[in-house]
């Protein structure tokens, strides 16, 4: 089961050098991949889903700042190691 979503076709496509490291660290060759895709699609969801979510925890390890734009509101958050600090702003009569 996937701790994150898929990454996109364009998401994949950007980091195909990438996902190609990722075969290779499993000793599957680009010829092994291309029957992995035909007869065992079931296999290559999978090895696609192991990908994104390493790609996702990567990124996230990352993270140090965070913003969230609303039109009457605006959130940041600063990312720290064992904790998430957040400072808001809402506006509550808008210049029209």
């Amino acid at each position: 089961m996937m701790k994150y979503t898929r990454l996109t076709k364009q998401q994949l496509e950007a980091l195909h050098h990438d996902f190609a490291r990722f075969l290779a660290a499993q000793q599957i060759t680009v010829e092994e991949w291309q029957q992995i895709k035909e007869q065992k699609p079931e296999v290559a969801e999978q090895e696609l889903d192991i990908f994104s979510d390493l790609v996702w925890e990567r990124s996230l390890q990352k993270v140090k700042f965070l913003e969230k734009i609303e039109s009457q509101s605006i959130f940041c958050f600063e990312v720290e190691q064992t904790q998430i600090q957040m400072l808001s702003v809402r506006v509550i009569n808008p210049r029209g």
